[in-house]
């Protein structure tokens, strides 16, 4: 099931691409339809906080670049894909500001929309292969599977670790020091008790890092000098 969200300011070109969209996926997909950027911003922030896997967007639309949009999008929500669309061949250079998954131009062709939808669920089947498998201390060692890229941080609890997604978490009985190993190059650790998800990071200070689901995790005195150098280097949010 492919989760998306189409943006463009033409209300016959939001309903034909709907049913083309259910079309070349068999009605598998969950569409979102918005003839503005306010309600498509409104309705990945406030609604479903992300959890999206693809904007179809409109280049030129009525009250805002589509591209400015798409760059609003991914500084925080780094996952969600980008399909660009236009009648304005002239723009087409002004796209790779960002990376966008695929192009479509208007009047958009049910082939080529069949390749952009494919090659988002290639690339997402992709991604979700990069899972963390971990298991329990306890008796049962029971097994517990996470998307790495669902993760925001991970937080030791005396002889637990509480694994944190956006607005969930899941206890686990083992050290933070043996879960560090298991990560990719994305996390880091910041504090004896956290280890953060660098995606995941819309502010940082020294003191503090601010995550996209408004949580805070401080940054020990210990471990500063590298945070700011390995976030620095990953993202360049430190405030100065």
């Amino acid at each position: 099931m492919l989760h998306l969200a189409i943006c463009d300011d033409d209300e016959n070109t939001l309903d034909t691409l709907e049913q083309m969209i259910y079309i070349v996926l068999q009605s598998k997909a969950i569409i979102s339809k918005h003839s503005n950027p306010f309600s498509l911003l409104t309705y990945i922030v406030d609604q479903v906080k992300g959890e999206l896997d693809l904007v179809i967007l409109d280049i030129k639309l009525k009250d805002q670049d589509g591209i400015q949009v798409a760059k609003t999008i991914l500084n925080r929500f780094s996952d969600i894909k980008i399909i660009f669309m236009t009648s304005y061949l002239e723009r087409v250079k002004d796209i790779f500001q960002i990376t966008p998954l695929y192009f479509l131009l208007k009047p958009i062709e049910i082939n080529y929309l069949r390749d952009a939808l494919y090659k988002t669920l290639s690339v997402i089947n992709e991604e979700s292969t990069n899972l963390l498998v971990v298991r329990s201390k306890t008796a049962g060692k029971k097994i517990y599977t996470f998307k790495i890229r669902n993760i925001y941080y991970i937080e030791s609890d005396m002889r637990q670790i509480h694994i944190h997604e956006a607005d969930s978490f899941v206890s686990v009985y083992m050290r933070l020091d043996e879960i560090e190993n298991e990560l990719s190059v994305n996390f880091c650790r910041c504090h004896q008790s956290y280890i953060i998800n660098m995606d995941k990071i819309m502010k940082a200070t020294k003191e503090e890092i601010t995550l996209f689901n408004g949580v805070k995790i401080p940054i020990s005195r210990s471990k500063r000098k590298n945070v700011i150098e390995k976030v620095n280097q990953y993202l360049g949010v430190f405030d100065r």
